[in-house]
């Protein structure tokens, strides 16, 4: 009985010391372990100027400032994206079993460049080495918010670009089980006004699902609609690697 004692005993001081570190745990002193995970996924160089905090209720969220994307090495200028805040909040539970689940995505002030090269390739053509086709699955997304985002896209080198901003653009789970959208935003000079349901991140690598996409909304003031189904075509390995329209 003392032995039982004493190991209960035990585990329980390495379960409160456990919870105590982590819920004094400084996360920027892993910075560094935080940007070199980054730019072993993206394959480019990742910069996290500001501070990084850590939450654990209600639930895991990690929120960090100033981020910057570098750009390919041909493109014309040095960052290919950068954000002003980021917020992740993921479930726990997945977690444990090596499951990413993101309950919140929220994104501000944002910049985003995408071009192509006089050959025609994408700067947006990221990832290391540990990506490539390997079949994973993708990160589920449950809510994503975006606010302040501009795109600017820059079709070849000589070609003139244009600019698209998304003032507010909401995604949370629908009624299908798609992702219900709202935004608002402005395409080239014309605002842009949207509503309507799409398939969710991790639906789009299963091979073969024909996922449903219903969107209206107004464009320079005319309304609009599509209702389409999409449908994802296998790649070597069972990876999904094209989409169309079925």
């Amino acid at each position: 009985l003392r032995w039982l004692a004493g190991a209960a005993a035990a585990v329980a001081i390495l379960v409160v010391g456990g919870i105590v570190f982590v819920a004094t745990l400084d996360l920027n002193a892993y910075k560094g372990d935080v940007q070199a995970a980054m730019e072993a996924a993206t394959g480019r160089k990742v910069e996290i100027a500001g501070p990084l905090a850590l939450e654990w209720t209600p639930g895991p969220s990690l929120a960090a400032s100033g981020v910057t994307v570098a750009n390919a090495d041909w493109g014309s200028e040095p960052a290919m994206a950068t954000v002003g805040e980021l917020t992740v909040k993921v479930a726990l539970l997945p977690l444990i079993g090596g499951r990413v689940e993101i309950r919140r995505l929220a994104l501000s002030d944002v910049r985003v460049l995408l071009e192509r090269d006089a050959e025609g390739a994408g700067n947006w053509a990221i990832g290391g080495p540990s990506t490539g086709s390997s079949g994973g699955s993708a990160a589920d997304i449950a809510q994503a918010e975006l606010n302040k985002v501009t795109v600017v896209w820059k079709p070849g080198p000589k070609a003139p670009e244009k600019t698209y901003r998304i003032d507010r653009l909401s995604l949370e789970p629908g009624q299908s089980g798609g992702l219900a959208v709202v935004g608002k935003a402005e395409l080239d000079g014309e605002p842009l006004e949207l509503t309507g349901t799409v398939p969710s991140p991790a639906a789009l690598t299963r091979a073969g699902a024909g996922l449903p996409v219903d969107l209206k909304g107004t464009l320079g003031g005319k309304a609009f609609g599509v209702a389409a189904a999409l449908g994802v075509e296998p790649g070597a390995g069972g990876a999904a690697t094209s989409l169309g329209v079925m």
